[in-house]
């Protein structure tokens, strides 16, 4: 058996204005076991799924878009 290899997308910009919210998804590769999905901040810390930067299943939310939330953010799944 060949060990799984998932697409990779691309790096997509991504520009919001200050003060809205966005959303941005991962696609949930399928698996067995099944696969866990989290989203990592520009720094690499998990995002957690409670604050105004959070996770829902593979769906990172940013309510009120500030400044300071710029950078690179990574969906990992395992």
């Amino acid at each position: 058996m060949s060990p799984f290899e998932p697409p990779v997308g691309h790096d997509e910009l991504k520009v919001v204005p200050l003060g809205s919210q966005f959303e941005v998804t991962c696609v949930k590769p399928v698996g067995r076991p099944k696969v866990r999905i989290w989203w990592e901040d520009p720094s690499g810390r998990v995002i957690s799924d409670t604050g105004r930067i959070r996770v829902d299943d593979s769906q990172l939310i940013v309510d009120g878009a500030k400044k300071s939330d710029t950078g690179n953010y990574t969906c990992v799944a395992e």
